[in-house]
């Protein structure tokens, strides 16, 4: 018979008119939001089949503790190898991780010795929770020569002043090894192989976090890093690539803010996936419900949960699912259609999307990506100095780029009359654009007045370099113009 007792008070999971799970905000603040970032917490919030109801849920609900969880079994692990590789090279041996094992046995088996029992009972359990520890952390011995590694760092915390993207971030390294000049991080997996996919990179993510941290920290980016699947024997290489780490980065941006709103609002997406059968609330959510998913483990009940919503037919029609996170994704517009240079928009009514194939789509994509890399080059010009970076995130860039859209079009309207993406003169207004703001840096970091005043002057400098360029085609021939350049003997300019 199933214990019926509430884990938490009743109302505290309630779910809105969009099938969002809403909690208390007393319970979000206490439990959900997060003062630093961790890989799994970034995982839990962005990846493809990411559920931010699930990622509240798991902080919400208590933990129960059993020495053969799947969590139990790895922490134990990873403990077995924390002290294996605190001894000598040649010290490293499977005995001695044998050894290391038998000590933890006892402090395990204590909450199942406190319920009591036979020795019999309890020794079988014991022979059971040793081969299943041990088969967790044994492939080691077959990944590498455990004698060789010259380890730097254990169970290695990160977070005293690391910061990513203006993310603080935490996180704690299995192992890092000296790795000739630089360092290799390497993390522990007792689980099952997960190398990239469909569902993302998750293990891979997880280093890459942990190589920037590194770089930050002790002032060396590591040129490579490495999951141990210890249970299968099994390695994964992780790409420490520019690309990889700026994904990353932005990774970190997205799933900060999104929990930040998240946190903010005390409202947290559900996402439907073929994961909604592990997740704690698989019982009562409307989106699980309406995809027809049912629990694939022991999940609460809805008395547990401490439901006060009805637990019945989904809302939705007969047959209708509420759309996966992919399928959001991809029916949030329609797929793009190309057509001429000049021709500015593709289908019609709801279909309409910009041609990117347009001129006009060039100027504004470009805005975009200009936006990115500015933020990209004042972060990395201050790498180093006492000033945080600039967040790069969806609401910075957009920022960014709809900033210098705002100068275009009011030169541009201010010139011609109108605002046109097209239009050749807009061409040469984002090419004036992108040369002033190499002299005039836009103020990351500043406040509204800065950001004011900098837009004025820019304009101005945009209005400036069109007026000369005009000049030189009006007056082509001028007579030695370089005495405008040329200072006398004295050092002073020709003009006095």
């Amino acid at each position: 018979m199933t214990d019926e007792t509430p884990l938490v008070e009743p109302g505290t999971f309630d779910f809105d008119g969009d099938d969002n799970l809403v909690l208390p905000k007393a319970v979000t603040d206490a439990k959900v939001r997060r003062k630093k970032l961790s890989p799994s917490t970034m995982n839990a919030l962005v990846d493809t089949s990411a559920c931010p109801a699930r990622f509240a849920a798991d902080k919400v609900l208590p933990r129960k503790s059993d020495p053969f969880g799947v969590a139990e079994i790895g922490t134990a692990g990873h403990e077995v190898l924390e002290y294996l590789f605190a001894l000598p090279g040649a010290e490293r041996t499977p005995e001695a991780a044998r050894e290391i094992l038998l000590s933890q046995a006892d402090k395990a088996m204590a909450p199942l010795a406190a319920q009591g029992g036979s020795d019999d009972v309890l020794h079988a359990l014991r022979e059971k929770w040793l081969g299943e520890v041990e088969t967790a952390y044994k492939g080691i011995f077959d990944i590498e020569d455990v004698t060789e590694p010259d380890v730097f760092g254990r169970e290695r915390w990160i977070g005293r002043k690391v910061k990513i993207n203006g993310v603080p971030i935490s996180g704690v390294i299995d192992r890092i090894d000296n790795d000739d000049e630089t360092l290799l991080p390497i993390d522990y997996k007792t689980g099952k192989v997960k190398a990239p996919g469909k569902y993302g990179d998750p293990h891979g993510d997880q280093l890459r976090l942990y190589a920037l941290a590194i770089e930050q920290e002790f002032g060396t980016l590591p040129t490579q890093a490495k999951v141990y699947y210890t249970q299968h024997a099994k390695m994964l290489s992780v790409d420490l690539s520019e690309k990889k780490l700026t994904d990353v980065e932005d990774k970190v941006a997205r799933s900060w803010e999104d929990l930040s709103w998240s946190c903010d609002e005390s409202t947290f997406e559900t996402v439907e996936s073929p994961l909604c059968g592990w997740c704690p609330l698989v019982n009562i959510c409307p989106t699980a419900k309406a995809g027809a998913r049912t629990a694939k483990i022991e999940a609460p009940t809805p008395v547990q949960l401490g439901a006060t919503i009805p637990v019945g037919p989904p809302s939705l029609s007969e047959g209708e699912k509420k759309p996966t996170k992919e399928a959001k994704a991809v029916t949030k517009k329609p797929k793009w259609r190309e057509d001429k240079p000049w021709v500015e928009t593709t289908g019609e009514g709801d279909s309409e999307r910009i041609n990117p194939n347009a001129y006009a789509a060039t100027a504004v994509f470009g805005l975009a990506s200009r936006a990115l890399a500015d933020i990209t080059g004042y972060n990395k010009s201050v790498a180093g100095e006492p000033v945080d970076p600039f967040p790069i995130n969806r609401t910075t860039v957009s920022g960014l780029a709809r900033t210098y859209a705002a100068i275009i079009s009011d030169v541009q309207e201010e010139l011609s009359s109108l605002v046109d993406w097209s239009a050749g003169l807009n061409t040469r207004l984002r090419s004036a654009l992108f040369t002033a703001t190499e002299l005039h840096v836009p103020p990351f970091g500043g406040t509204l007045d800065d950001w004011d005043a900098w837009v004025e002057r820019v304009k101005k400098n945009v209005v400036l370099l069109m007026e000369i360029g005009e000049s030189i085609y009006d007056e082509p021939d001028e007579d030695d113009p370089w005495i405008d350049l040329a200072v006398d003997s004295d050092g002073e300019d020709t003009d006095g």
